[in-house]
């Protein structure tokens, strides 16, 4: 066993969740990156001294979720430069030579989840704006009071979700989910689609034209998909 495992035991002891890898001793922490994948911390001797890492699980849970490469780089540099730790392209890490492995450890995990997190809203405010494109083009077409927004409805097994858009004709009522091309984005409105239906029911899912076609082949068992300009056209016949 080596002097840095060892080490590691001794200040986690409590955790005893931790084993030597090809990229150092692996900790499981407490802390999870979105939408709920465990994150490990690394600890590792390198030429440079010992470092904490998080191995790219920043890095890879964002661009794992439709992030761009680019993008993703930028977020986890901002959160690098509030924390005083480095990025090398990507790792998070920090050196621990003049400062303990549990308290880099805790620096790194922060700043892996954060960029993550950050990132996340940041899909989620995208997401938003796309509704509100959407909620414009229909209004335009249909007329003021006829589109709601954040629309709730209960489905088949009793749990309520929150749609996008909803538009109202009276006997019909057409739902309306803005997806964009992240997993935790496909799968949410997946679920919700799936849970609600009936006669008097229309779903549509409307996207960028930057949806796999795994993913539209998944969406089209529970909804119809299509871009935002031939769905309001759509939706205006449905109703």
């Amino acid at each position: 066993m080596s002097d840095l495992l060892e080490s590691v035991l001794s200040d986690v002891a409590r955790m005893r969740k931790c084993e030597e890898t090809d990229s150092g001793v692996r900790i499981r922490t407490t802390r999870v990156l979105p939408p709920f994948e465990s994150l490990f911390v690394y600890a590792e001797e390198t030429d440079d001294g010992p470092v904490v890492h998080d191995d790219g699980a920043a890095l890879g849970n964002m661009i794992s979720r439709g992030v761009a490469p680019h993008v993703a780089k930028r977020a986890i540099l901002r959160q690098c430069s509030r924390n005083n730790i480095s990025f090398d392209g990507r790792r998070i890490f920090k050196k621990i030579r003049h400062l303990g492995w549990l308290g880099a450890a805790v620096i790194v995990v922060s700043a892996t989840a954060a960029a993550a997190a950050v990132e996340k809203k940041r899909a989620k405010g995208r997401g938003k704006i796309f509704a509100d494109e959407i909620f414009d083009l229909l209004g335009a077409e249909l007329g003021e009071g006829v589109v709601s927004r954040n629309f709730g409805y209960q489905g088949k097994s009793g749990r309520r979700y929150k749609f996008d858009l909803a538009v109202n004709g009276g006997d019909r009522l057409t739902l309306i989910s803005a997806v964009s091309p992240h997993p935790s984005s496909v799968n949410s409105k997946y679920v919700a689609l799936a849970d609600v239906g009936g006669e008097r029911v229309g779903k549509f899912v409307a996207h960028k034209g930057d949806l796999g076609r795994d993913d539209i082949a998944l969406l089209e068992r529970v909804a119809t998909v299509t871009e935002p300009n031939e769905l309001v056209g759509r939706v205006a016949e449905a109703v």
